[in-house]
């Protein structure tokens, strides 16, 4: 099998020996990131590889499935779980390198959604989630301590979330206007973000629909429940939340910063519609798997 790895070294959890296990199985062509002319590099052998390996984290794996939605490549991504919090493997089912090397011998492919997201004449591709609000905020804190580890997002979540200021969001859905106050506003594919919350609970990888959820503001000693429930996901059965599921929308929020499968972007206004079952992808069997 012609396969090709692409290789972000920055990412919280690469080591050589992790490559040196896949190699085991695969003869690779590896690409890193971070030398020049990457993306040209990248483009010719996409089309080559029979198997594309994203190396790194969410941010890689939106990085490569950009290159293969506009190169028009057939070639299937895997997920190589390298990077900090890995939300997107959650939702494909590989959270470890094992569970990696199984889906590659079993070749399990699925198709998936992605979003397609536009500012201006600008058109970009979502495969895991973005939000405007306070996870930006806690994304920026992960960033600045990911020596911390896991202990990172403990300390994030209640000092960031309890003092999150409200702000006004206007939605289009499917035709439908909202306008909401909210203090989080999450459009799901896949079901997590910060290292493993279940900020949409109710979304799939290839259902043909985007999740959004508007999170409601809270205040005083209920503040400490409130985030336990977003955390496990159960905040929209309890009431914390509006949602709606659409295949197209339009967002302006009082925010001019969002937060795309992990990487921060500015802007305020954007325009989404889903793309069904646009990109290949090798699954694993985790229980937190949602395809």
């Amino acid at each position: 099998m012609r396969a090709l790895a692409v290789i972000n070294r920055r990412a919280g959890g690469f080591a050589e020996d992790k490559l040196r296990a896949i190699e085991k199985a695969l003869t690779l062509r590896r690409i890193y990131l971070d030398k020049p002319e990457s993306e040209r590099i990248v483009d010719k052998y996409l089309v080559e590889s029979e198997l594309v390996l994203s190396c790194g984290g969410d941010g890689t794996f939106n990085y490569l499935a950009e290159r293969v939605l506009r190169t028009n490549a057939s070639v299937p991504l895997a997920y190589c779980p390298f990077g900090t919090g890995n939300d997107l493997g959650r939702s494909i089912g590989i959270r470890s390198l094992d569970q990696l090397l199984s889906s590659i011998k079993k070749f399990d492919l699925k198709r998936i959604d992605v979003i397609r997201l536009s500012q201006g004449s600008r058109a970009r591709y979502v495969v895991n989630a973005l939000d405007f609000g306070v996870g930006p905020e806690i994304s920026r804190f992960l960033e600045e301590h990911r020596g911390l580890g896991w202990i990172s997002i403990l300390i994030a979540l209640p000092l960031k979330l309890l003092p999150a200021s409200s702000f006004f969001v206007n939605i289009k859905c499917d035709g439908e206007y909202y306008r909401w106050r909210t203090i989080e506003t999450i459009v799901g594919n896949g079901r997590y973000l910060g290292r493993g919350i279940k900020v949409a609970p109710h979304s799939y990888l290839n259902d043909g629909f985007m999740d959004i959820y508007v999170i409601n503001p809270y205040t005083g000693p209920s503040a400490f429940m409130k985030l336990k429930t977003i955390y496990d996901g159960s905040f929209v059965k309890k009431g914390h939340a509006f949602f709606r599921s659409c295949r197209t929308a339009e967002i302006h929020a009082d925010r001019d910063m969002f937060e795309m499968d992990g990487e921060l972007e500015s802007g305020n206004h954007i325009v989404l519609e889903v793309y069904e079952r646009r990109l290949g992808v090798l699954v694993g069997d985790h229980p937190e798997a949602v395809l």
